[in-house]
C-alpha cells in the first residue's frame, strides 16, 4: 500500500469518526465552537479535533455528549434528524432553500414543526430534494 493510499484511508477514517461525533453533538445540542472552552483546547488543538486528528480527546467529547440530559436529547427529534441528513449529504440548509426556492426560515419552521398546520407540500419538496424520508 502506497503512502498516498494510507493517507486517503486515514482521512476516510477521520471523516467517518467526525461525522458520527457531529451526529452526537447534534443530538446533545452542543456546537463545535463550544467544545473549545468546554475541553480547554487551544485553537490549534481544536482545529485538529474538528478535523479528526486529535483522537485522544474524542472520548472527552463523547463524555460531554453522554452527560447531556435526556430531555435535551429527546426534544426536536425531527429537526435533529433533518440536520443529520444534511450532515451526511454534506448540504447546508441555505443550499436546500436556494434549490427549492423556499425561504430558509420556512424550512426551519417546517423541520421544527413550529407551524400550527403542517405544511405537507413543503415537507414533500424537501424530502424529494434530499431523497430521504425526513418527516413522518
Amino acid at each position: 500500500m502506497s503512502e498516498l493510499e494510507k493517507k486517503v484511508e486515514r482521512y476516510r477514517d477521520n471523516l467517518f469518526r467526525m461525522t458520527e461525533l457531529r451526529k452526537g453533538l447534534i443530538d446533545a445540542e452542543i456546537s463545535l465552537v463550544s467544545l473549545r472552552p468546554a475541553l480547554n483546547l487551544s485553537l490549534y488543538d481544536w482545529k485538529k479535533l474538528v478535523n479528526g486528528e486529535l483522537e485522544e480527546r474524542e472520548p472527552d467529547v463523547w463524555d460531554l455528549i453522554d452527560k447531556t440530559p435526556t430531555h435535551i436529547k429527546n426534544r426536536d427529534k425531527v429537526y435533529k434528524h433533518f440536520q443529520k441528513i444534511l450532515l451526511e449529504k454534506d448540504i447546508r440548509i441555505s443550499e436546500v432553500a436556494e434549490a427549492l426556492d423556499i425561504d430558509i426560515n420556512k424550512i426551519i419552521r417546517v423541520a421544527k414543526r413550529l407551524n400550527i398546520n403542517r405544511d405537507v407540500e413543503t415537507e414533500k419538496k424537501i424530502e424529494k430534494f434530499l431523497g430521504v424520508k425526513v418527516f413522518e
